[in-house]
């Protein structure tokens, strides 16, 4: 793995989408270290989406590079449902000022979001494998897969 001053934002989650952002919204952990081997379970007939985070420490960005690019073309996350490949819906970086965040410097967040609409998936088990890739990682980057459950209570 790579340096302690690099920390991994756990933030992979299904989320069960409700009426709006804001309201009905329910994360469901999928790739978070530490948590139940059990498969989740989800509800299809609601929209659903994942997301997952990464932060960089300024001071890791090479000298003369913009982080955001270092980011883009340096670090990415590759999500496969049963080995079929989902391109993210939307990449997002954003600075985080140490007033702002847990880091005793500067640091950049890159983000994917994938979305899902209701009824995208049928009823059954996915396995849903999260493959991060970046700088000083063996080829082939490291990955991490959780089964999800899609039940309809129709």
């Amino acid at each position: 793995m790579r340096n302690a001053a690099v920390a991994m934002v756990v933030s992979l989650v299904v989320v069960l989408a409700g009426a709006s952002a804001l309201a009905g919204t329910q994360p469901i952990k999928v790739f978070v270290p530490g948590s139940p081997p059990e498969p989740l379970v989800i509800d299809g007939s609601q929209p659903c989406y994942v997301a997952h985070g990464w932060v960089e420490l300024e001071s890791d960005v090479p000298d003369g590079v913009k982080p955001r690019d270092y980011l883009i073309e340096n670090i990415s996350l590759e999500i496969r449902i049963d080995d079929a490949l989902i391109e993210p819906v939307n990449v997002v970086v954003r600075r985080l000022p140490v007033a702002c965040s847990e880091y005793d410097e500067d640091a950049w967040r890159i983000a994917w979001t994938y979305r899902f609409p209701p009824r995208f998936f049928l009823g059954g088990t996915y396995t849903f494998t999260g493959t991060w890739h970046f700088p000083g990682e063996p080829p082939g980057g490291w990955s991490r897969s959780r089964d999800v459950i899609v039940v309809y209570d129709e």
